[in-house]
């Protein structure tokens, strides 16, 4: 036994002189050895600055993140995640709520409090794929995390610090551990939207497998519930642009395919109001398969469609050898919303519009009631009725002796 640290005249240790004297050893230690494997070195934070200038970019920060299930993925845009997690090697990300962790530990710590699924309302439910709505204003700290993460691998993506104005709808896949995150899409909240959706993202991990389809035919069908005919804000991204002409096509030619006839009583106009489509994206898709004929004279009224039936069949089989290959698509009997037409008041956003004979229905029995109100309870008088009050006997005060002094 070491005698430095034994009670004189003892075998016992003494606890207190030895934590004494290593204690602040052992946690700088500790502090070093952790810095050192989870963040960036300095020369390393120069490096990647440097290389950044040098290829007219700006420096991606943070270089990765690890997900609970242990996948690694490398950021390619950069995102200013908060001070104490930007220049760590990587960034410990729970994939059910989205919270960020500085080490492994502190993440598998967080595990046994966390909720392991979005916070909103789920939407759409099919196997074990779910769509929650979640509310920019009510659920900001989960939407804020959703918008960093989006940003590191999206280049356009423009980080809302304030998301009280759009709503997020999270697509997520059930498993034995909990509702992992997959993908998302925003939405403007107020009524009428301008767009079908603010923006999209899918994590890497999970592309390719029709995900990014089924949100964009979700937001369709969300157009189509509303009575609208929307579009995708743009400019769109590459993957972007490319998900969203697939999806036009087959739209377009499942609308032709179930009506009787493809050439006479067909009009933009019916498509859109049927697809949900845009007419000028109906337009420019229909150019772009050469279907449309420009008129020789100058009234664009007299467009002629000239339909490649053969297309339209060999589209539609496309799709169903798709959905054969296991790709995700959408089912409308598992879609389960209702819109709600939301106002931008101060107080708050989830304020519900009334039409205008309910709101002068409303004014006239409000006005009615506060004056059969008045009417019942009578007024208050300021004065009092002297005459009703009785009259009382005047009781002579009492005086006091006075004090005799004592000379």
């Amino acid at each position: 036994m070491n005698r430095l640290f034994t009670t004189p005249g003892t075998d016992l240790i003494d606890f207190e002189r030895l934590f004494s004297t290593s204690r602040n050893d052992i946690f700088q230690n500790v502090l070093n050895s952790v810095r050192e494997r989870n963040e960036l070195s300095p020369e390393e934070i120069a490096n990647i600055e440097r290389i950044g200038r040098q290829n007219n970019t700006t420096a991606v920060f943070p270089t990765s993140i690890t997900l609970t299930s242990g996948e690694e993925l490398k950021s390619l845009y950069g995102s200013p995640f908060p001070d104490e997690v930007f220049h760590l090697k990587t960034v410990h990300t729970c994939d059910y709520c989205l919270e960020f962790f500085t080490s492994k530990d502190t993440l598998k710590l967080h595990l046994r409090r966390c909720i392991r699924m979005p916070p909103g309302a789920e939407i759409y439910k099919k196997g074990d794929i779910s769509i929650f709505e979640v509310h920019g204003k009510r659920q900001k700290p989960f939407c804020h995390n959703l918008c960093l993460m989006a940003r590191l691998f999206l280049e356009s993506k423009t980080v809302f610090h304030d998301t009280e104005h759009f709503m997020f709808y999270v697509l997520t896949i059930a498993t034995d551990e909990g509702n992992k995150f997959v993908g998302y899409f925003s939405r403007e909240m107020y009524y009428p939207p301008g767009f079908s959706m603010m923006c999209l993202m899918v994590l890497p991990i999970y592309q390719g497998k029709g995900y990014g389809r089924l949100l964009i035919e979700l937001s369709y069908a969300m157009a189509k519930t509303q009575g609208l005919t929307l579009g995708p804000e743009t400019p769109l991204s590459e993957d972007g642009k490319r998900a969203h002409e697939q999806f036009w096509i087959w739209a377009l030619c499942d609308f032709l395919k179930n009506r009787e006839s493809t050439t006479a009583g067909c009009s933009i106009e019916e498509i859109a109001k049927n697809t949900g489509i845009k007419s000028d994206d109906l337009m420019e898709i229909m150019k772009k398969l050469k279907w449309i004929r420009l008129p020789v004279s100058k009234n664009l009224n007299k467009l002629k469609y000239e339909i490649d039936e053969k297309f339209v069949a060999d589209t539609l089989k496309a799709e169903k050898d798709r959905i054969k290959r296991g790709r995700s698509c959408f089912d409308v009997n598992c879609f389960t919303w209702e819109p709600k037409k939301i106002t931008p008041q101060m107080n708050g956003f989830d304020l519900h519009l009334k039409t205008d004979d309910q709101c002068e229905t409303e004014a006239g029995s409000s006005t009615a009631a506060r004056d059969a109100d008045d009417e019942a309870v009578p007024k208050k008088t300021t004065r009092r009725n002297v005459q009703t009050i009785e009259k009382r006997e005047v009781m002579p005060r009492k005086c006091k002796q006075p004090v005799k002094k004592i000379n």
